[in-house]
């Protein structure tokens, strides 16, 4: 499995989730951080992959959106999605 980590590291015990999930070993990648990683590129994912979408309580300090972007609405993501096995929201 390959893995995108979370790029806030004082993202509560966000290390710990990463580490059990990287134990399950299955096929294809894991974007614990999905607002982040489909910020930072426009190229979709082509694979098999799982994803967490983050609405921490402080949003504004961690989210790299600014108020004119959307995750839903970037072709990106979109395009992904006919690849995504499961989509978990914390």
């Amino acid at each position: 499995m390959i893995v995108y980590t979370n790029p806030i590291s004082e993202h509560n015990n966000w290390a710990f989730v990463e580490q059990n999930i990287i134990k399950l070993n299955n096929k294809g990648i894991f974007v614990s951080f999905c607002d982040a990683y489909f910020e930072k590129t426009s190229s979709p994912i082509t694979e098999l992959w799982y994803g967490i979408i983050h609405n921490p309580i402080d949003w504004e300090k961690y989210t790299p959106w600014d108020e004119n972007i959307n995750l839903f609405n970037t072709n990106s993501f979109i395009r992904s999605l006919n690849f995504c096995k499961i989509l978990f929201v914390a």
